[in-house]
């Protein structure tokens, strides 16, 4: 699905689409606790091309998941449901995306993922038109190259005020369904090769940075309506719950704890 979206509306995938929600809605019918989300990213694999009909394909297959759903009955009659705006990118959610349509009032959720800025969150190495950043954060500018050259706090806060603004404050809840950075270490390599990536890391400002990154994310979706939930595949805490180490995990819990929503 999420790999057609530009190549214009199939049949075929929208079908699969129908079968498999009626599938999963009928054999997890438990209570109001559970959410089901109709896609991930779509158009993430072909961002460029993501225009006015391809977000047209994107309102269908959502529209076919809503409606799936809807039709098993029971706790689906009024279950809470997660769509997904292009590529779950905030600018094209609040500029290019219109929600799909339900029968049941007030049970739709939007959702969009928040990896800003991409040369701190997931860059993993040095290319001609930027460097990694390797720090972010008003504090965190003591090394020479690699700080982070904008994108930083005050982007953050307009970013999700406009998902405030578009969303929130209409009543429409809004899930950060994803955002986090990746760590990186003095021992890290360039993939394919034995040459180390980041040989001069200052490793405490590096972290500080993650830390204080999640911390202002969390907050500031917080403070503009939006909930957030972090991205951890396993960097970061261990299977039993326990943070593998802790600074990362404590800059959510701060802006967890700092943020306020406005409702």
């Amino acid at each position: 699905l999420e790999e057609s979206i530009t190549h214009g509306y199939s049949s075929e995938v929208d079908a699969k689409q129908k079968a498999i929600w009626t599938q999963i809605a009928k054999n997890d019918a438990y209570d109001e606790h559970l959410l089901f989300a109709g896609c991930n990213e779509p158009g993430q694999q072909d961002q460029g091309n993501v225009g006015t009909s391809a977000i047209d394909v994107i309102l269908k297959y959502e529209q076919t998941f809503i409606d799936a759903v809807r039709a098993t009955g029971g706790n689906n009659a009024s279950r809470c449901l997660i769509v997904q705006g292009p590529y779950t990118n905030i600018d094209k959610t609040v500029n290019d995306y219109t929600m799909p349509k339900d029968e049941v009032p007030d049970r739709l959720m939007v959702e969009v993922h928040f990896y800003d800025p991409y040369q701190f969150t997931m860059m993993n190495h040095d290319e001609t038109w930027s460097n990694v950043f390797l720090y972010w954060g008003k504090d965190n500018h003591d090394p020479v190259i690699h700080n982070a050259t904008g994108y930083e706090e005050d982007y953050v806060k307009q970013q999700f005020q406009k998902m405030k603004t578009a969303y929130a404050d209409k009543g429409i809840p809004v899930i950060v369904g994803e955002y986090s950075a990746m760590k990186r270490a003095k021992e890290d390599k360039i993939e394919g090769t034995s040459e180390l990536a980041y040989p001069d890391i200052d490793q405490e400002m590096h972290n500080k940075s993650r830390s204080y990154w999640n911390e202002v994310v969390t907050r500031e979706a917080k403070n503009h309506g939006c909930v957030p939930f972090y991205w951890e595949t396993g960097g970061d805490m261990n299977v039993d719950g326990t943070a593998k180490e802790a600074y990362a995990i404590e800059g959510i819990m701060k802006g967890a704890a700092a943020g306020q929503y406005p409702y």
